[in-house]
């Protein structure tokens, strides 16, 4: 049996799970609500796929990742938490430092506690989630409207939309080559794991300038906002290969310790 406060949680979940999220909605104001709700967790990665099957495969993604990282953190806390206990029997015969030191015992095991409660949590969440079934159908993808006659008259109609995926993705190349240019000079960060995805976001960004995605022409192409894999342009394609094949390689390199700008 589930609370109220989880029953909620679910009954949210599989709304965007049979729904999806701004599908139909192309608006400025409603992409950066999509991505609002989604870094406050009110959404889950996936919600503005077009199909069931593709929302539910990344939904069930995210939420086993999510599950593995408070596997791992709650041993990591119950490995410090066992690490001050030790220290706690060290420093028995000084009471300032015994009291910290309990204090900071405490919130290690709520932390653990917390830990895996929510990896018991999500656990039945994904069962929830796997039981479902489509309900709906799938929105029709308008494949027959993809190729365009009138070519000047459809960039016209959509050169501002491109102009901001441009500008957007001329952002992204930018952040992407400093952070290359960071881990080529070995700089010391605290967000050493994020320079594996710089090629891939790099790569992306490269696709986009070429192909400029919006969602008002993907809405107007295909009836629905977020594109499908297999109907992006090939070139866009080849560039998200190139983009994982580069920050798996780079991910190797660092991995093994291979310097191979030495």
């Amino acid at each position: 049996m589930f609370n109220n406060k989880e029953q909620a949680r679910i009954d949210a979940l599989l709304e965007v799970l049979h729904y999806g999220a701004g599908l139909n909605d192309s608006s400025i104001k409603g992409t950066f609500r999509i991505i609002g709700q989604k870094l406050t967790g009110d959404i889950p990665l996936g919600a503005e796929s077009p199909t069931f099957a593709s929302r539910k495969r990344i939904i069930l993604f995210s939420l086993q990742s999510s599950r593995i990282s408070d596997l791992l953190q709650f041993f990591v806390t119950i490995l410090i938490l066992f690490i001050v206990i030790l220290m706690v029997w060290a420093t028995y015969s000084n009471p300032s430092a015994t009291w910290w030191l309990l204090l900071m015992s405490a919130g290690l095991a709520y932390w653990a506690y917390s830990s895996i409660i929510s990896f018991v949590r999500k656990g039945r969440l994904i069962s929830v989630i796997k039981a479902q079934q489509q309900l709906y159908p799938d929105p029709v993808i308008k494949t027959q409207t993809q190729r365009v006659y009138d070519v000047q008259r459809h960039a016209k109609q959509f050169a501002q939309s491109r102009l901001a995926s441009r500008f957007i993705a001329l952002f992204i190349m930018l952040i992407s080559a400093y952070t290359m240019n960071l881990y080529t000079a070995d700089m010391p960060t605290k967000l050493k794991h994020f320079y594996f995805l710089a090629p891939f976001t790099f790569m992306l960004a490269a696709g986009i300038m070429f192909y400029p995605i919006s969602k008002a022409e993907n809405l107007h192409l295909y009836g629905v906002t977020q594109i499908p894999f297999k109907y992006m342009p090939f070139g866009m394609k080849l560039c998200l290969f190139i983009g994982v094949l580069l920050s798996a390689t780079m991910f190797i390199v660092d991995t093994f310790g291979i310097n191979i700008f030495s």
